[in-house]
């Protein structure tokens, strides 16, 4: 990610942020919209979250720790009266598919003064929303949501349904584990899951007989990325910093 900081002096001008990015041909997944994916993130001097392109409140207002915005490669934040103080813009990449890179276009209008990002920073799991199980109940464990991205390099055939994934704790008192099937012959599938802190094991199941050998994996948040070639990989997630009600954990 690339880190912007924004000192606002006066409310009475709008601080306006938009990024914009080309993204490349998409000749592989034809249902896909995005092939790289960039996220906007505005965070308020109390910690309130913003995302580029959020749904607007009644009152006109961004809405807060809403869904980040995974069709557009253009984003916008607006924040009409903007509190003084210290503002921090994110530039985050969820997701690149044809590059190891992707440049982008930044434009921050507001009264005060930027400092400009210095360098590319590792993108912290700790960013991640906080969410719960489909019941809707809240856990006493906070638990984050990631993405699960499974493509296949095969596009007439897509993957095979006998492939899967699996997230395993490695912690030996916890019995969190979440799998997955490529169900469906498409070259690219979103699953969502509600992991809770801590360290894991990513694993790409390939089966040998009837498996394309094309299927992958990846959690772009984690910095996690699977194939037949490499099928398992660590990571650890920290604990939730924001809730998808904009308040801080």
């Amino acid at each position: 990610e690339k880190v912007y900081t924004v000192h606002v002096t006066n409310s009475v001008q709008p601080l306006k942020v938009t990024l914009s990015w080309f993204d490349p041909p998409n000749e592989v997944f034809a249902a896909r919209f995005l092939l790289h994916d960039l996220d906007l993130l505005i965070e308020s001097p109390s910690g309130q979250v913003f995302y580029g392109n959020a749904l607007v409140g009644s009152n006109d207002t961004p809405g807060l720790g809403t869904q980040r915005d995974e069709i557009n490669n253009n984003e916008q934040v607006t924040i009409a009266a903007p509190v003084v103080g210290t503002w921090t813009v994110r530039v985050q990449s969820k997701r690149l598919t044809q590059a190891l890179t992707q440049n982008f276009a930044l434009v921050i209008i507001a009264q005060g003064s930027i400092v400009p990002a210095a360098d590319v920073a590792p993108l912290s799991p700790a960013l991640l929303l906080e969410c719960h199980f489909s019941t809707g109940t809240p856990s006493t464990t906070p638990l984050v949501s990631l993405e699960i991205t499974k493509l296949s390099k095969l596009v007439n055939t897509g993957w095979s349904a006998s492939d899967s994934y699996s997230i395993v704790s490695k912690d030996p008192d916890s019995e969190f584990a979440d799998s997955g099937r490529f169900t469906n012959v498409h070259p690219f599938e979103v699953d969502k899951a509600c992991v809770p802190a801590g360290c894991y094991t990513a694993r790409l199941n390939v089966n040998s007989t009837s498996s394309k050998l094309g299927s992958q994996m990846s959690i772009p948040e984690c910095g996690v990325y699977l194939s037949p070639m490499t099928p398992q990989q660590d990571f650890c997630i920290d604990p939730p910093v924001a809730r998808l009600d904009g308040t801080t954990a």
